[in-house]
């Protein structure tokens, strides 16, 4: 995935154009995935293929499905847009998928602070027309406040169906995947210098990484087994197999954003929980005394997650689920 940074407005082939500026100058804001391989089908049901309209002209970007009526991508995929179309529970689009749902929407919020000249403040929502239902290819990714973690060293995933090589000139059909780690934001800055903030978070590009395309998509990581997502895929050079670090929105700086526009409910841990809980192995518990949150153990140490608005956690599905779906939760 690579992503293009607007020094001259227009659309070029799909992306914003850098203009003048040589990929050495600047990271370019439009990313995709390379070095990857193909995803299973379901493997990550929260992930949203956009296709974004602009003045007669359509570009691709990734998303995420945070709650059953919206969607967090970066802003610089939304910035001049006039409307997006939103495919979910999509994989190959090569084959009719009856899981398929596409909606359109003109009702979207890019981060106040976000300018088109600059780095920071990349992340914007997508209000869909009507709440989606979930399902095995359809589901919501966790937001957690996960505190002051720099998750550096960290083995995330990224995932889109942006550009595999830059030897094509040409998304995926499949939904790609790729395991890259963390790094610090001063080992990023060696390459992109001042433009790091500590909004951002980046990734090696020893490994597989965004390019084209992959813009908005998310980076996940795991906390004993349940996909939390930590960034938004952001910048990186106009050369994907550089091997140079790829940029993302660092979601932990934005969640106070995200829930006073969404109102999504983030799950937030608690070292020590309020609730005495013996931790007899590790992995994921239902909280005996609420439907509403659940425990995630790890080392022996309790820490209690709460499910977004309207959810409850379900013990067979081991995820936060509709309360209906849940017998003994549904009260």
């Amino acid at each position: 995935m690579n992503v293009q940074l607007i020094l001259t407005f227009g659309f070029v082939c799909g992306y914003f154009s850098l203009g003048n500026a040589t990929p050495l100058d600047l990271p370019i804001k439009d990313p995709r995935i390379v070095g990857g391989t193909e995803s299973v089908p379901g493997e990550f049901p929260w992930m949203a293929h956009l296709t974004i309209a602009r003045m007669g002209m359509q570009r691709m970007c990734g998303g995420s499905l945070i709650s059953q009526n919206w969607i967090m991508t970066a802003a610089h995929c939304m910035d001049g847009a006039e409307s997006v179309t939103v495919v979910l529970g999509g994989h190959n689009f090569n084959i009719n998928n009856a899981d398929i749902v596409t909606l359109q929407s003109k009702e979207f919020y890019i981060h106040p602070k976000y300018s088109s000249q600059t780095f920071p403040d990349d992340v914007a929502l997508i209000k869909l027309p009507v709440n989606v239902a979930f399902t095995a290819r359809i589901r919501s990714v966790v937001l957690s406040d996960l505190g002051n973690r720099d998750h550096v060293n960290d083995t995330v995933i990224v995932s889109g169906w942006g550009y595999y090589s830059d030897a094509v000139e040409s998304t995926s059909d499949v939904l790609l995947k790729a395991s890259t780690t963390v790094i610090s934001n001063e080992m990023c800055s060696e390459t992109w210098g001042s433009i790091i903030a500590s909004t951002m978070i980046c990734t090696s590009g020893t490994r597989g990484g965004i390019c084209k395309g992959d813009s908005g998509g998310p980076m996940v990581y795991s906390v004993d087994g349940t996909w939390v997502q930590i960034g938004i895929a952001s910048f990186g050079d106009n050369l994907c197999e550089l091997m140079k670090p790829k940029g993302f929105t660092r979601i932990q700086s934005y969640l106070s954003w995200i829930t006073s526009i969404t109102g999504v409910s983030v799950a937030t841990t608690q070292r020590p929980t309020t609730t005495p809980f013996s931790c007899q192995s590790d992995g994921i518990k239902s909280n005996p005394n609420d439907c509403n949150s659940f425990y995630m153990c790890s080392n022996g140490t309790p820490y209690l997650f709460n499910c977004p608005g309207g959810l409850v956690f379900n013990p067979q599905l081991q995820q936060c689920d509709y309360r209906q779906n849940v017998p003994q939760c549904n009260y």
